[in-house]
C-alpha cells in the first residue's frame, strides 16, 4: 500500500520569504506563475484592468501583501504530536479530528425485489442507504483533508516558513497554499505559531487569560476584570490540561 504522499511545490509553504509583489503578474513564487488577483479559471477581466493600470496606483496593495507575506511561520511540535496521536487513535468528534471510515455507519443492504419488504420499508431502507453514503463521503472527506493537513505540518516540523499571499476582488488577502494555512479550522491555527515572537507587555498576558475564558463560553456576562478573576481561579486546572491533555 502507498504510504508516502506528494504535493506540488505551489501548494506548499515557501522555505525562504515570498518574492515581493512588483506587479499585477510579478510576485509570490520564485518559479510558479501566480496571479495578483484570484479568479475562476477562464476569467482575465479582471488581470487585464489590472495590467492595463498604472504600477504605482497599486504599491499600496502590493506593499500590504508582501507585509502579510513575509511574517515567519513555524509548528507548534507539542500540540501536532497529540493531534496526530488522536488522528490515529481513531480521531475525535468532539475535538475536530475526523474519525477513519471504519467508524463509519454499515450501509443497509437489501434486495429490492424481496416480497418480504412493504414498500414503505423498501422506501425508508433506500433513503437510509443514501443518508448512510453521504455520510461515509462526507467521512473520507474529512480525514482526508486532515491527513493532507497534518502530513504538510509534520513535513515542515522543524522548518521556518512563510505563505505567500494574493486577494479576491474585494481585496481580501487569502494564502496560496490550499490545504494547510493560517486561515484553516481550530485544528490547523493551533499547529501554527509566529517564528518571531514579540513581548507580551505589562498587560499582555492579562489579555491572554481574558481570551482563554472568552473561548470557554462560560463567563458571557462578566466584566474583563472577572473573567481574569476566574482564569486565575482555575489555573492549577489550565496548567494541568496543558501538561496532559489526554488524560
Amino acid at each position: 500500500m502507498e504510504t508516502k504522499l506528494t504535493f506540488d511545490s505551489y501548494v506548499m509553504p515557501m522555505l525562504c520569504p515570498p518574492v515581493p509583489w512588483t506587479s499585477p503578474k510579478s510576485g509570490a513564487y520564485l518559479l510558479t506563475p501566480t496571479k495578483l488577483m484570484r479568479s475562476t479559471d477562464g476569467a482575465i477581466q479582471h488581470q487585464l484592468l489590472l495590467e492595463k493600470g498604472r504600477d504605482e496606483d497599486l504599491h499600496a496593495v502590493l506593499d500590504s501583501l508582501n507585509q502579510v507575506g513575509n511574517s515567519p511561520w513555524k509548528i507548534n511540535k507539542p500540540l501536532l504530536d497529540i493531534i496526530i496521536s488522536i488522528f490515529n487513535d481513531k480521531g475525535s468528534d468532539k475535538l475536530c479530528i475526523p474519525l477513519p471510515l471504519s467508524e463509519a455507519p454499515e450501509v443497509p443492504r437489501f434486495n429490492p425485489h424481496d416480497p418480504s419488504y412493504t414498500q414503505a420499508e423498501k422506501a425508508y431502507m433506500k433513503r437510509e442507504g443514501v443518508k448512510a453514503k453521504k455520510k461515509v463521503a462526507e467521512m473520507h472527506s474529512l480525514r482526508m483533508d486532515a491527513l493532507y493537513k497534518l502530513s504538510i505540518a509534520n513535513h515542515m516540523r522543524d522548518e521556518i516558513f512563510w505563505f505567500p499571499h494574493n486577494m479576491d476582488f474585494r481585496g481580501r488577502t487569502y494564502p496560496r497554499p490550499p490545504y494547510f494555512n493560517h486561515l484553516g479550522s481550530d485544528v490547523t491555527r493551533g499547529l501554527l505559531l509566529f517564528a518571531e515572537g514579540r513581548p507580551l507587555g505589562p498587560k499582555g498576558l492579562d489579555w491572554l487569560k481574558i481570551h482563554l475564558v472568552n473561548l470557554t463560553g462560560l463567563k458571557k456576562r462578566s466584566s474583563l476584570a472577572g473573567r481574569l478573576e476566574y482564569a486565575e481561579s482555575i489555573m492549577d486546572d489550565i496548567l494541568d490540561s496543558a501538561d496532559r491533555p489526554l488524560d
